[in-house]
């Protein structure tokens, strides 16, 4: 069977993944002038801000055209070197500085320094809104400059519906925002419920990114409709 139900589309599911095309053009092409190919912009001192939130109402499907769509794109090289990126895909959930240092931790550490590491990072995390930039700084600076991660914060809005420490709300919110501001390795890309928007606009940076740089998600028309329904059967050799 090719169709999801309810359930998301994950990446492994791209091939039965279809009606956003136009979409997944849209966040390539906006990641594309958050992510110069050459260095001309940092010099200047006028790198962008690598941020973006795909926003839309509960049920459209951004979370599906950001794992299916968005993620493999980037996987086969959508953009210029894109196929080497790191992608961490997160949840906040009701601990988001946890769930942020136990998904970079096997990130930048070997399997055996995993625990340790995770432990000292969240204590960072929770000290200090730089520490994720710094992290990553300090593990990939014998790699390669092209190197990049793209945090992927899927359902952003359970910062608010489940955290209810205002503090690490702060702390998280700040990590992200430090890290996609600075320039060089880290693009965090979210997605979030229209309905919930305004929980954000407590934090006035954060409210500055998301309406500065974001992709609405609306229903399908009736043409993505039809290739929705008919490709992925067409992909199993069905009528």
């Amino acid at each position: 069977c090719p169709y999801r139900g309810l359930q998301t589309f994950e990446a492994e599911h791209a091939e039965f993944f279809f009606g956003r095309e136009a979409l997944i053009t849209q966040l390539v092409t906006t990641l594309a002038t958050l992510h110069p190919s050459d260095s001309s912009a940092a010099e200047g001192g006028n790198a962008p801000i690598r941020f973006l939130a795909v926003i839309g109402a509960s049920g459209s499907g951004k979370s599906s055209l950001v794992r299916a769509g968005l993620v493999p794109a980037l996987q086969h090289g959508a953009l210029p070197g894109s196929d080497q990126w790191t992608v961490v895909m997160l949840k906040p959930g009701s601990r988001p500085l946890e769930g942020l240092a136990t998904r970079i931790a096997p990130v930048l550490y070997e399997r055996g320094e995993q625990l340790t590491a995770a432990r000292h990072l969240l204590d960072s995390l929770r000290d200090d809104g730089r520490a994720l930039r710094l992290a990553l700084r300090l593990a990939w600076k014998r790699q390669s400059p092209g190197q990049m991660l793209v945090l992927i914060v899927d359902q952003f809005e359970e910062i608010f519906a489940l955290c209810q420490e205002e503090a690490e709300h702060h702390r998280f919110i700040e990590n992200l925002l430090y890290a996609a501001s600075s320039e060089g390795e880290v693009m965090i890309v979210l997605t979030m419920r229209a309905d919930v928007c305004h929980s954000g606009a407590a934090y006035r940076d954060l409210a500055t990114r998301i309406s500065a740089q974001q992709v609405l998600v609306g229903p399908m028309d009736r043409a993505e409709l039809r290739r929705a329904i008919e490709r992925p059967a067409h992909q199993v050799g069905l009528r």
